[in-house]
């Protein structure tokens, strides 16, 4: 099973220790922060900062979305250079990244303008990006919505070319009420939905946020605080936001992550005394702190399943997925585990080693395991059936003994190699992705107070043969 680490990352502005002599007065002072988005290492770094005293943080929060490397696309930055895009995949419960800045301690903020490069890579998808202003106590200002270029396509060639949001980078110029609506002295948040499916990956490059401060800096005390995994390969910890320093007062989220083969125990302070049994609890910072995330091992099994009969390894599935370990699938102490065999023309499962016949059963974790599923095959010399990719010069996936070495090459009338019999999965996703947004359409025609809209979806179903959706809708079941 690929593990994913989530990673909740932050960047950190300090200009701790280098109080000003005179408190520095600010009013309606131009100001900018950025992040470059541009690295998988440190996305999450600071690049502008204006004025340098003149935040006390700056973070940037992906929840639980994968970031899964950078690339390029059609846009070109003001040198007329490719931008590069930080790539996320928002697999998770997590849609929307977000970049939040708190001004220093006396100072007000007012945003005047947010703006970001914008991708998607190798998907279909329209109105995607939505960009919203948030502030701590709870006011949300949607800023616009935007549909991202794709990567690999030209603007003529993009299925969404046409529309009238389609762009590479969006600049928000803030109306005078919004930016009276958005001042704030606790912290803004911009924040963008990535906009693409599941298993899908969409990206952002050079993010901006400015506006102005006003105001006098605050001569406000500052302390540390840190926290560590006990034992280290326990687990990760993060802390929400993240500084070498905090002002007195600031409340800060701290969050332990287990790994495989390990559970959560408590959190600790310097002295040993427990401060809280949740994985994640929020500290307001009023000194010098100190804490470690305990962690306890827990015992792991090995679960062996072993193919007879012609099958092939990808004939059985393992719910859920093992964390390989050292090339062995490894299951925590307790996990109920299905295996489920499957069959096809070639090769019918028939019973699993331990008598049952069920193509499907479940296990329990309890020790190391070993299982064969056992499959007879009909009479064949070769077979192929595509599961795997692979068209130029692919061997058999199913051969009789004196046939091993047979392989395939799919040609077309111009002798091209064609990949017309092979599962494109990545197109498959791309229908699939059509089909959802396609049927929500129709959903929410269905149920608007419209009557126009509503006859028109309704007579769309019919002519369709989607009938079943309008009854869905209709007959509330």
């Amino acid at each position: 099973m690929r593990k994913r680490l989530l990673r909740l990352t932050v960047a950190v502005l300090c200009v701790a220790g280098l109080l000003p002599s005179q408190a520095q007065t600010y009013d309606k002072e131009p100001a900018t922060v950025a992040w470059d988005f541009n690295t998988q290492a440190d996305y999450d770094k600071v690049t502008t900062l204006i004025p340098a005293d003149g935040f006390s943080l700056a973070t940037v929060d992906l929840g639980d979305i994968e970031v899964t490397g950078t690339s390029t696309g059609q846009a070109t930055n003001d040198a007329g250079e490719k931008v590069t895009f930080l790539k996320l995949r928002p697999s998770g419960t997590t849609q929307a990244a977000q970049w939040k800045v708190t001004p220093a301690r006396g100072l007000s903020f007012t945003p005047t303008k947010v703006s970001a490069y914008i991708q998607r890579f190798g998907t279909d998808a329209e109105n995607g990006v939505t960009v919203s202003a948030l502030l701590p106590d709870g006011t949300k200002e949607d800023l616009g919505n935007f549909t991202a270029p794709r990567n690999n396509k030209s603007q003529a060639d993009d299925k969404f070319g046409g529309n009238a949001n389609y762009t590479n980078r969006f600049e928000i110029e803030l109306t005078e009420s919004q930016q009276q609506k958005l001042t704030t002295a606790e912290g803004f948040t911009l924040q963008a939905t990535v906009g693409v499916g599941a298993a899908k990956e969409g990206g952002f490059s050079d993010v901006r946020i400015e506006g102005t401060l006003s105001g006098t800096i605050e001569n406000v005390a500052k302390y540390t605080l840190t926290a560590t995994a006990n034992p280290a390969e326990g687990g990760t910890v993060t802390l929400n936001p993240a500084s070498d320093e905090y002002d007195d007062g600031t409340e800060v989220k701290v969050t332990a992550t287990r790994n495989f083969g390990y559970k959560f125990v408590n959190w600790t302070d310097a002295s040993g005394n427990v401060v809280s049994t949740e994985t994640e609890f929020s500290l307001t910072v009023t000194d010098n702190t100190t804490l470690e995330a305990n962690f306890e091992p827990v015992k792991t099994y090995s679960l062996t399943c072993n193919i007879e009969g012609g099958g092939n390894d990808y004939m059985v599935t393992m719910t859920p997925e093992p964390t390989v370990i050292e090339g062995k699938n490894m299951y925590e102490d307790g996990t109920d585990v299905m295996l489920t065999a499957s069959s096809n023309k070639i090769v019918t499962f028939t019973n699993w080693s331990n008598g049952e016949t069920s193509a499907s059963i479940t296990l329990t974790m309890d020790q190391d395991r070993e299982l064969t599923a056992n499959f007879s095959a009909t009479d064949y010399i070769a077979a192929w059936d595509f599961i795997t990719p692979g068209c130029d010069s692919r061997k058999a996936d199913f051969a009789s003994a004196d046939n091993d070495a047979a392989t395939l090459v799919m040609r077309n009338a111009a002798g091209e190699i064609e990949k017309a019999l092979e599962y494109d999965y990545a197109v498959v996703n791309d229908k699939l992705d059509e089909c959802r947004a396609e049927v929500l359409e129709i959903i929410r025609a269905l149920r608007s107070d419209k009557r126009e809209e509503r006859a028109k979806a309704e007579k769309y179903c019919v002519k369709n043969n989607i009938e079943y959706i309008k009854n869905l809708i209709g007959g509330g079941n």
